[in-house]
């Protein structure tokens, strides 16, 4: 959000990172803070491709994302993929009844929500449509109509290919 590290900082912190948070930047964060614990953080020794599925989906899921986020831990996986899917089945629920009941400031606020989930699963093409449907109510709470409905079916559209490649990936290390 425009302006929220200068209001971080004026509040007394000492640094600030913006959401998804990068795992690298964070690191560096905390060795510039915290320097006699460098080793503070497990290094993963798995390598970029260790559990890519045959058919990757990498425009859809960046696996690298996943397997640094999870330090290639496929239960530790498994466990997150359903706790994304689950809830954001729920979310896109919540998005619908907004744009059904025409409440543009709940459905901004449900697109916000569904935007760092997105991005930080590694879904960077939904995030990216989300991100774009944050843009559609302006600060004086006026709103682009006419851009809700492609923006909010583009949503709908990309969920369902990044909650079926997901699903497949779940099952297919639930398997191993």
């Amino acid at each position: 959000m425009e302006g929220a590290q200068e209001k971080c900082i004026a509040a007394g912190m000492n640094d600030y990172l913006s959401k998804p948070i990068d795992k690298h930047a964070l690191q560096t964060l905390l060795q510039k803070w915290l320097p006699d614990h460098k080793s503070a953080h497990p290094q993963s020794n798995t390598t970029q491709s260790s559990h890519a599925p045959e058919n990757d989906h990498t425009n859809i899921i960046n696996w690298h994302h996943i397997d640094e986020f999870t330090n290639g831990d496929m239960e530790a996986e498994s466990h997150l993929l359903k706790i994304f899917i689950d809830n954001f089945d729920e979310d896109i629920a919540q998005l619908e009844k907004s744009y059904q009941a025409e409440d543009f400031e709940q459905w901004d606020s449900w697109i916000h929500k569904l935007y760092g989930a997105s991005a930080h699963i590694g879904a960077h093409q939904l995030a990216q449509i989300c991100d774009q449907g944050q843009e559609l109510i302006t600060h004086e709470g006026q709103n682009k109509y006419n851009d809700f409905h492609t923006i909010h079916n583009s949503v709908l559209e990309k969920y369902e290919d990044v909650k079926i490649v997901l699903q497949q990936r779940r099952e297919k290390t639930a398997n191993k």
